[in-house]
């Protein structure tokens, strides 16, 4: 075996090794489907525009998150979206040695979900009174 392979199967065992099975199976962001009806509205995700809709945002799972959505002439909608501990907790617990990866997905995030990965907002006009 080659110095260079040797050293490439180290790094790549290390990088196993002390990263989490979340970090490693689903990653520190997630995907959310943000979409209205009518289309065309103006998204925010935390205070910050990010399009419009219909599209997808990728925020962090390691933060709560608040999604807004508002189109001229209506009402404008918002949700929250929380976290939560994910399922690959128990496999950081259960795999041998994947104990070890727990600092790292706790510290990245990678070990929550978000509790939606979509937001539908059905868009009420305004009473102009």
């Amino acid at each position: 075996m080659t110095q260079l392979m040797k050293s490439s199967l180290l790094l790549f065992a290390a990088a196993l090794l002390f990263s989490g099975c979340a970090t490693i199976m689903h990653g520190t962001h997630q995907e959310i489907e943000v979409s209205s009806s009518p289309s065309g509205a103006r998204v925010w995700v935390d205070n910050n525009e990010v399009g419009v809709s219909p599209l997808f945002v990728e925020v962090k799972r390691s933060d709560e998150h608040i999604l807004r959505i508002e189109l001229s002439g209506y009402q404008r909608a918002e949700l929250t979206i929380t976290k939560r501990m994910s399922g690959w907790l128990l496999a950081d617990l259960v795999v041998p040695f994947a104990y070890l990866g727990l600092p790292i997905d706790l510290l990245s995030g990678a070990l929550y979900t978000l509790t939606a990965d979509k937001f539908f907002a059905e868009l009420e006009k305004e009473d102009i009174g």
